[in-house]
């Protein structure tokens, strides 16, 4: 493991202490993107498994806002379409009280190659049928979600 990598899960086991201390509520948002029965996945500098692009909502921006630029910011992905709610769940785990809001786009460009960001190790896709292992539980749980049709859906993250 690289030094730049201890550094970055450092920094980001010192923010979850903040915020186990602060205790804020924080919404944040997720956006998973579909296409031709696969979606395309993040891994994070900080973090072990994969995850659908997303991250905090900036002051004075909307949730479906976020999850556009965050799209953008993380994979490189211009949404055409207006996100689709899949559904808004409560993450109250190591002290954390957030609200993560997930949306759906089917209908995206991807433009150029991912955006060079220190945030983002790499992006894959993956089959909604046969997602990587070390996916994070939640964002599994979303296809699943996904794939079943219907919502919005709602509940523990």
């Amino acid at each position: 493991m690289s030094l730049r990598t201890l550094l970055l899960r450092a920094a980001r086991r010192g923010f979850d202490l903040w915020l186990v201390v602060a205790r804020p509520v924080t919404p944040s948002v997720r956006i998973l993107l579909v296409r031709d029965g696969m979606t395309l996945l993040i891994h994070h500098t900080y973090a072990s498994k994969w995850y659908f692009p997303g991250g905090s909502v900036d002051r004075g921006e909307s949730l479906l806002e976020a999850a556009v630029r965050e799209a953008w910011e993380e994979v490189g992905a211009v949404v055409r379409d207006e996100p689709r709610l899949l559904g808004i769940y409560l993450s109250n785990h190591n002290g954390r009280s957030d609200h993560v809001v997930v949306y759906v786009s089917e209908d995206f460009d991807l433009p150029g190659p991912p955006p060079n960001t220190w945030e983002i190790e790499g992006c894959a896709w993956f089959s909604l049928h046969n997602l990587p292992p070390d996916m994070q539980r939640a964002c599994r749980a979303r296809v699943q979600e996904y794939l079943a049709g219907g919502g919005p859906y709602s509940g523990a993250w």
